[in-house]
């Protein structure tokens, strides 16, 4: 199982290749990588833009989801999936109805 602070430079590094393969993205515009959120699964990492939240854009940042078994970090596939479990999770414990 990896750690927070492992996979907090993991997501550093995966905003960064963001950066750079984005040609409208300027470094100087975004923001530290900061933990939003985390469960059993993963943790959530974002790193805000704030041009774009300015600019009515939700979520105005890059994010970045860290498995925290083996420290990938997820796909667009794999971030559905989980979104889908998490939410179908919340559900049956009562958060969602």
């Amino acid at each position: 199982m990896f750690d927070l602070n492992e996979a907090e430079i993991i997501a550093r590094k995966e905003v960064l290749k963001i950066i750079e393969a984005d040609p409208e993205l300027v470094e100087s515009e975004v923001e530290e990588v900061h933990l939003v959120r985390e469960n059993e699964w993963v943790w959530t990492f974002a790193a805000d833009i704030p041009k774009l939240i300015n600019q009515g854009w939700a979520p105005g940042a890059i994010t970045i989801l860290i498995d925290k078994n083996d420290g990938h970090v997820l796909n667009e596939e794999e971030q559905a999936g989980f979104h889908k479990k998490y939410e179908t999770t919340r559900r049956k414990i009562g958060f969602i109805k």
